[in-house]
């Protein structure tokens, strides 16, 4: 242990500086792998400018339209799950007609059991 130390000892008495091709290299190479810094050339304006400035820009904008585009789809058409819930808490079921003229029968395949 004593050997270590002492070996520990000589390495920190005599301080080891790179030389300057070493150097150049090295800062050359970390250059190389940098990206360039992109400059933003032209800021939002218009009436959308304050919307994205409050909520956080277009990242945050369009995970709202994703949320509420599948908002949409689960009410108008929900998952068996999700419609037998609704009638177990709210006691009763709604049906909705959109077309209420049209004979739906027509598209039936005769087939269809």
């Amino acid at each position: 242990m004593d050997d270590l130390d002492d070996l520990l000892a000589l390495a920190k008495a005599r301080p080891v500086t790179p030389g300057d091709d070493l150097m150049a290299r090295v800062l050359a190479d970390a250059a190389a792998q940098q990206s360039p810094v992109r400059v933003r050339t032209r800021s939002p304006s218009g009436p959308t400018r304050w919307l994205q400035e409050l909520l956080g820009g277009w990242p945050v904008l369009t995970g709202i339209l994703a949320a509420g585009l599948s908002g949409v789809w689960i009410g108008v058409a929900p998952p068996a799950g999700v419609e037998g819930l609704a009638a177990v808490l709210v006691g009763t079921t709604q049906t909705v007609t959109f077309l209420p003229e049209t004979d739906l029968t027509l598209f039936e395949e005769p087939t269809d059991g």
